[in-house]
């Protein structure tokens, strides 16, 4: 158990003392952001993340089973916007695949596993 919440007892978010919070201080990159999230007209997810400085979209949808199609925009302010694409596969076990000549041919290819994913 984290020492602060078993000092704490049970709290709420009414027991947080707000006027002392500086969000200068909160770095990113340690402390989750809550975001929002549904489901679009071609039932993919989307995912909104807003930050100090920009906003970040994602949206993950299934092309079939085995292959996850990811898009993410970064929305800067001040007008810099990034863009990127992903694909990422299954990664199937032989004994799950039918091995046909075209699996078979490209069980050549070089597998790479994806950072974050399956």
């Amino acid at each position: 158990m984290n020492l602060l919440v078993a000092k704490m007892g049970t709290w709420s978010l009414a027991d947080i003392p707000w006027d002392r919070f500086d969000p200068s201080l909160v770095n990113a990159e340690i402390v989750p952001i809550a975001g929002r999230y549904h489901i679009d007209e071609e039932e993919a997810l989307v995912l909104v993340t807003d930050y100090e400085t920009m906003t970040t979209i994602e949206r993950f949808w299934f092309a079939n089973p085995n292959l996850r199609l990811r898009t993410s925009t970064v929305q800067r302010f001040g007008g810099f916007n990034t863009a990127t694409f992903c694909t990422e596969m299954r990664a199937l076990e032989e004994s799950e695949t039918e091995l046909d000549s075209v699996s078979a041919a490209k069980s050549d290819a070089i597998a790479f596993d994806a950072i974050i994913g399956w």
